[in-house]
């Protein structure tokens, strides 16, 4: 039973933004299941109500499921979904972890796993942020165009710490690259910040995960940390409907 709803579940999954209907042939070759297997399946989904058969023979999803994910938008808050998530990345790694958004030009705090060290960074659910410092702000920078990430960096300069054109564009290539941000000294002197995307079913970041600590106590254990971390982004964004097909909306 649980291999068969295992399945029918990976007939779904194979439907995205960029492929709203699939014939019979191409879901059997995407799900790598025997074609008498797939239209068994296939023809369950159909009758409960999950996928719909159109003139042309393709298959799509049905309406049925956007009930169940107005559901879930209407009683379900992001954090109670990440919490355990943040906690026990917090533990493992012994620093803090935050987990944000975006809003216009500013990263919102939240949620917060504090470290239990007495040496640690301080920042609080609904603090409000720039984009341009640190780097849960950069890992969003990373996702827009060029020109709105230019507006932030004269907007939002700091007379102290000033960034160059070509010291962010490069900064931000290189998250683009290594699928994640990490900076020191950025935001608040002697900190070091390391953080993850969090994608939504649509492919686009929603949220950033950030694990945050004193320079002198991440320096030499980086690598320690960016893999849980990129691990429990991952998770997040797979709760979220997030499929490693999923692409961004152009």
């Amino acid at each position: 039973m649980a291999r068969a709803l295992l399945r029918a579940l990976s007939i779904l999954e194979c439907f995205s933004l960029e492929t709203p209907a699939l014939a019979l042939q191409e879901i059997y070759r995407t799900v790598k299941l025997p074609k008498s297997t797939t239209f068994r399946l296939v023809v369950t989904l159909q009758e409960a109500g999950y996928l719909l058969q159109r003139s042309d023979q393709r298959y799509t999803l049905s309406y049925k499921l956007l009930l169940l994910g107005s559901v879930v938008r209407e009683t379900q808050d992001v954090r109670e979904i990440t919490r355990p998530l943040i906690e026990e990345l917090a533990r493992t790694t012994g620093e803090t972890v935050t987990l944000s958004t975006r809003s216009g030009d500013e990263r919102i705090v939240l949620d917060v796993a504090q470290s239990k060290s007495t040496l640690r960074s301080i920042v609080l659910p609904g603090d409000r942020l720039p984009l341009l410092y640190g780097a849960s702000g950069k890992m969003f920078l990373s996702q827009l165009d060029d020109t709105a990430v230019e507006r932030m960096r004269l907007a939002q300069q700091l007379p102290k710490r000033r960034v160059t054109r070509k010291a962010l564009f490069d900064a931000l290539a290189e998250i683009r690259e290594q699928g994640y941000a990490r900076t020191q000294d950025d935001r608040v002197a002697g900190v070091i910040a390391l953080s993850a995307p969090v994608r939504d079913a649509s492919g686009e970041m929603c949220y950033s995960v950030t694990v945050t600590g004193p320079s002198s106590r991440i320096e030499g254990r980086e690598q320690a940390l960016i893999d849980p971390l990129m691990r429990v982004a991952k998770r997040i964004s797979t709760l979220l409907g997030h499929s490693p097909s999923s692409r961004p909306v152009k």
